[in-house]
């Protein structure tokens, strides 16, 4: 699970840097889509304004995202379901949410760049959570494996929040665990 977040990491970092090179290009698209929107669901202009904000503010965090979703179903078709219960993340990849919580909680430091770091860190545990799931449901129902994983997907869909400290709690267990 390390290299699906390296990966998805550095993929969305080599996007980036082609996004900040290349945008400019792609402002007439964006525009034509956005008066779309604008047509197809009667938004005002200050929702279309509102819409423009939010995309642009959270895209780094939107890609990484996006960028996981595809890098863990590449692993997941690559390796299969057999070895993917073999997965395991490190624990050091708590300390970014770690990180953010203070940032925002403690010293009170807020902006976007630190709450697309934050989204970042919480996708990390998020998927993780989805993947401990999955290995709970795996237990007791062996011979389901991609319903289980449908099923681990959905609750991370209806209770992302559950399913992130889930997969926080579960990361930092089995780190101690392994430990003893």
């Amino acid at each position: 699970m390390n290299q699906i977040v390296i990966t998805a990491l550095s993929s969305t970092a080599m996007l980036g840097l082609y996004w900040n090179f290349f945008h400019k290009q792609y402002q007439k698209e964006y525009e034509l889509v956005l008066g779309i929107y604008q047509k197809a669901y009667q938004l005002t202009q200050a929702e279309i304004q509102g819409i423009h904000e939010y995309i642009a503010g959270y895209f780094p965090s939107m890609i990484f995202q996006y960028m996981m979703l595809t890098v863990f179903f590449c692993y997941l078709a690559l390796v299969g379901m057999k070895k993917y219960r073999e997965w395991s993340l490190h624990y050091v990849w708590t300390v970014p949410y770690i990180v953010y919580s203070l940032m925002i909680n403690v010293f009170r430091i807020e902006n976007i760049y630190i709450h697309n770091f934050g989204e970042m860190a919480k996708a990390i545990l998020l998927w993780y959570g989805i993947k401990s799931i999955y290995d709970l449901l795996a237990d007791y129902f062996k011979r389901f494996a991609w319903i289980l994983h449908g099923a681990s997907f959905l609750l991370a869909i209806e209770f992302p929040n559950a399913v992130f400290i889930f997969g926080g709690i579960i990361l930092l267990l089995e780190h101690y665990s392994r430990k003893k």
